[in-house]
């Protein structure tokens, strides 16, 4: 299917993003059930900032500006993007962290994450996979800006820092 719609393959597992937080599209935006549920999936299954941009372009077009709850559904979605261009398995809240996990196969550079530990100090690791960030307790959208702070701010394997070409 995406190959007849002209889009890229997904490459592998996605990004589990748990941040502990209900995001929905309010009833009161996007009245009929059907077309929330279709906004919600599409917004799910979008692999790329493209995709992502589109959509909320239709969404804006067909219901009006987009509200607070909305927004962070797509700032959800462009964090899950980011994470799945690191090779990051997973973000996970746990309390008052998050646990950044990253995949046997992470463009990230872990040796340089240690050496920026003093200058962070809110970044812990975890064996054998876990970066752990402290955020105190946040309201969802704070949660999710943090969050894509943080894989901003990772060192990428032979590069400099973040992912490429994803915005927020």
């Amino acid at each position: 299917m995406h190959e007849l719609r002209g889009e890229p393959l997904p490459t592998g597992p996605r990004a589990q993003v748990s941040l502990g937080v209900e995001l929905q599209v309010p009833e009161d935006y996007v009245e009929d059930p059907l077309q929330r549920l279709m906004v919600s999936k599409r917004l799910a299954s979008a692999n790329t900032t493209a995709q992502l941009e589109a959509l909320q372009s239709e969404v804006r077009d067909r219901y009006g500006p987009i509200p607070a709850p909305v927004e962070q559904l797509f700032a959800l979605g462009a964090l899950r993007q980011a994470a799945e261009q690191l090779g990051v398995a997973a973000i996970e809240r746990q309390g008052d962290r998050l646990a950044i996990r990253l995949d046997q196969q992470a463009r990230v550079d872990t040796a340089r994450i240690a050496s920026m530990l003093p200058e962070r100090p809110e970044w812990s690791l975890a064996p054998p996979d876990r970066l752990m960030v402290t955020t105190g307790v946040r309201p969802a959208s704070e949660l999710i800006s943090r969050a894509r702070d943080a894989l901003d701010a990772l060192p990428v394997s032979g590069g400099d820092s973040g992912p490429d070409s994803v915005v927020v």
